[in-house]
């Protein structure tokens, strides 16, 4: 079936009816028309994805769960509908702000966790690479290195590391 051919076959009014019982269906397309449309403010949607990252760490009640799938989801979706690169980022560089924090308040982790903060923290570091945004981030990538240097399990040198690929080509160095 090809669905373009098929919706060049339906009336204005039918487009209108499907793209309203898309709209209701579901929040994520909810979002992605609000985008699309300029009917909402990224930077509140952000605020919402922001907050599911950090409850992730810190909720209002309790202790974190550290639902690392939960907190890649709603980068995801944010990027899908997002059309701001530097906003992805702050979404993406809270995810490793937070979790660096978490292990400053309750101690050593395990080797998943460091594993999940390195690695977002070099997806971070390679989108701001890639969407020219290095400089506007230098010193939030560079305090994530600074905050971590009483940690154990490696988790500073290999931070140190990440962030020299990035910044140290650039003939900076940390």
């Amino acid at each position: 079936m090809n669905l373009k051919n098929n919706l060049k076959k339906l009336s204005q009014g039918e487009l209108i009816g499907l793209l309203m019982e898309l709209y209701r269906k579901n929040n994520e397309n909810k979002e992605l028309l609000e985008f699309k449309f300029n009917a909402v403010d990224e930077t509140e949607i952000l605020k919402k994805y922001k907050q599911q990252v950090i409850n992730e760490f810190f909720p209002a009640r309790g202790f974190g769960k550290l639902r690392y799938s939960k907190m890649r989801e709603a980068i995801k979706k944010f990027k899908d509908v997002s059309r701001n690169p530097a906003l992805l980022a702050d979404l993406m560089m809270a995810y490793v702000e937070n979790g660096v924090r978490y292990t400053d308040e309750y101690g050593d982790i395990d080797e998943y966790f460091y594993n999940a903060m390195e690695n977002m923290y070099d997806n971070a570091l390679k989108y701001l690479q890639k969407n020219k945004l290095l400089d506007s981030f230098k010193g939030r990538a560079k305090a994530v290195v600074e905050d971590t240097q009483e940690m154990g399990w490696g988790f500073p040198d290999n931070l140190g590391e990440i962030y020299d690929q990035y910044y140290a080509r650039n003939g900076e160095c940390r």
